[in-house]
């Protein structure tokens, strides 16, 4: 799912794959309060979290309608 997000969102979004299995993941999930794997988390340019959606049901057409959602409230903002 998250590869056709990828395709999808181009250059104008960035991915961030971490591994729970390492410390930079774990520091994450920790920073973020990740309970539940898979999670995917929406953050701004700031790192503030602006959506997140945990578990296997989450379906790649929420994120993407919520990235939508954040870049256009963002591009109407500057």
């Amino acid at each position: 799912m998250v590869n056709g997000l990828e395709k999808e969102w181009g250059g104008r979004v960035q991915f961030l794959h971490l591994e729970f299995r390492n410390p930079l993941g774990r520091e994450m999930g920790r920073r973020f309060g990740v309970d539940h794997i898979p999670a995917f988390l929406i953050l701004d340019g700031d790192g503030q979290q602006h959506w997140r959606g945990q578990g296997p049901m989450v379906k790649g057409s929420e994120i993407s309608s919520r990235l939508a959602a954040l870049l256009s409230s963002t591009t109407a903002q500057a």
